[in-house]
């Protein structure tokens, strides 16, 4: 989970999760990401974002993920942002390993952006989903999270 913090156009992300060895990989809605613990990013559109935080803990041979998104409003002429809940726990994203397409069911309708990235870093796929269900193309890597 994070909090958020904004100014005109920019915003501050506080990660609120728990735990050591961890790998954060944030996506802000806007095509940037970031592997920063705590980063903070500028939008230069006013609009909602979906911003979505996925911790990978690499304390055993099998890392253990999970992801956490809300969606923003930022404004570039104001101090307005806005935070409201939309966490994913119920997707499933198959097959997995996958080497060309994964396929990507939500329970319940999502609208939003979905990002998919490698066990190193790699962006595989930033693709906007509205619905239940979403085929993702990830035979080349789009760029790695660090950049």
């Amino acid at each position: 989970m994070f909090s958020v913090s904004s100014g005109i156009g920019n915003a501050a992300f506080t990660n609120t999760s728990s735990g050591s060895n961890l790998v954060h990989s944030w996506s802000f809605g806007d095509g940037f990401t970031s592997t920063d613990t705590n980063p903070t990013h500028s939008y230069m559109l006013t609009g909602t974002y979906v911003v979505c935080l996925t911790i990978t803990s690499i304390d055993s041979l099998s890392p253990c993920t999970s992801t956490y998104c809300d969606s923003i409003y930022i404004s570039t002429d104001s101090t307005t942002a806005g935070i409201s809940s939309v966490e994913l726990t119920n997707f499933t994203l198959f097959p997995n390993p996958a080497q060309n397409v994964v396929n990507i069911h939500f329970d319940e309708t999502f609208h939003g952006e979905v990002q998919v990235a490698d066990i190193i870093g790699r962006v595989m796929t930033n693709q906007v989903v509205d619905g239940n269900n979403a085929k993702l193309n990830i035979s080349l890597p789009i760029r790695s999270l660090s950049d």
